[in-house]
C-alpha cells in the first residue's frame, strides 16, 4: 500500500501541490540490503566425517602442512616457516593456491594441540596474510569414533570473508564443493599413510 503526502512541486498562486511516497517497490522484489549484509559477513562451512584410520594418523596428516601440496588439489606449494622448538609442531606455515589465472599465497599462525588423553587433537590455522581475505581460518578437531575402534571422527570448520563483495558472492557458489574436495583429499591421504 502506498501513502502519499503532497509536497511543493508547482505553485499556482497560493495553491501548493505535494506528493509523498512512503513505500518502495522495485520491479524485481530482491532484498538487496539483506543480501549485501550476508555477503559482508563471515562465511562458515562445517564438515564432520569418519576417517577409516586412527585419530593420531589423521592428526599427523593435518599438522604436516608442508606436505599439503603433495595431495590437496589446487595447492601449488606448502611450507612451514617456523616450528615450536619443544614439540616440533608448526607455528607459522602457509600455502600457495592456484587455479587458472588465480595464484595466492597465505601465511598462517598455526596451533597444534594433542589433548591430555592423547587421542583428541586440534589443529587451528588463522591467516595473517590479508591481501585477499579479511578473515581466513580453519579448525580441525580429531577424536576417536565412539562406536568403532581405530576410527577417527573428524570435524573441519572453515571461516572466511573476502575483501571483495564480488568474491564473497562467487565463493558462496563453490566453497562447499571445495571444502568437501579438501576433506576427501585429507581422508584419502590419512588412510593411505595409515595402511603403510
Amino acid at each position: 500500500m502506498f501513502v502519499t503526502k503532497l509536497m511543493p512541486i508547482y505553485r499556482y498562486g497560493k495553491m501548493k501541490r505535494q506528493i509523498r511516497i512512503t513505500g518502495r517497490r522495485s520491479l524485481f522484489n530482491f532484498n538487496l540490503d539483506k543480501r549485501r549484509n550476508q555477503l559482508q559477513s563471515i562465511q562458515t562451512y562445517k564438515l564432520v566425517r569418519t576417517f577409516e584410520t586412527t585419530p593420531k594418523q589423521v592428526y599427523e596428516v593435518v599438522s604436516q602442512i608442508d606436505k599439503y601440496s603433495d595431495f590437496i588439489p589446487y595447492c601449488i606449494d606448502s611450507f612451514i616457516d617456523k616450528r615450536d622448538f619443544i614439540t616440533g609442531n608448526p607455528i607459522l606455515a602457509g600455502l600457495r593456491v592456484g587455479f587458472k589465472s588465480y595464484d595466492e599465497r597465505f601465511t598462517c599462525n598455526v596451533n597444534c594441540q594433542e589433548l591430555t588423553d592423547k587421542q583428541n587433537y586440534i589443529v587451528e590455522a588463522v591467516s595473517i596474510s590479508h591481501n585477499l581475505f579479511k578473515t581466513l581460518s580453519t579448525k580441525w578437531t580429531i577424536i576417536p569414533n565412539p562406536r568403532k575402534q581405530n576410527i577417527a571422527q573428524v570435524e573441519l570448520v572453515l571461516n572466511f570473508q573476502f575483501h571483495s563483495l564480488l568474491y564473497n558472492s562467487v565463493s558462496s557458489i563453490f566453497a562447499d564443493n571445495l571444502t568437501n574436495l579438501a576433506m576427501g583429499a585429507f581422508a584419502k591421504r590419512a588412510v593411505s599413510l595409515g595402511s603403510k
